[in-house]
């Protein structure tokens, strides 16, 4: 996939899982919540290679993990989409 990073180059201490994610949920959106609350580098959602819809899970990774670390602690159990991310 262009423009991710590879595995090897991801910051994984400054990576944080999000899960319990609605199906209507897509990175561009994930990108905007987290941006509120620490400066993404990237966002990955795994997809399902026969229908492409998520699995309901993804990985926003921040510049540094001080900012990883805040966006746990604000937006844990924040519901998105009448959901509460985990």
């Amino acid at each position: 996939m262009a423009g991710l990073p590879t595995i090897e180059h991801r910051n994984q201490e400054a990576t944080c899982y999000v899960g319990n994610l609605d199906p209507s949920c897509d990175e561009d959106l994930l990108t905007e919540l987290f941006n509120n609350v620490g400066r993404v580098v990237s966002v990955h959602m795994p997809k399902d290679k026969l229908t492409s819809e998520h699995h309901g899970y993804g990985f926003v990774e921040f510049r540094d993990e001080i900012d990883a670390e805040y966006a746990i602690q604000i937006l844990s159990m924040v519901k998105l989409h009448n959901r509460p991310l985990r």
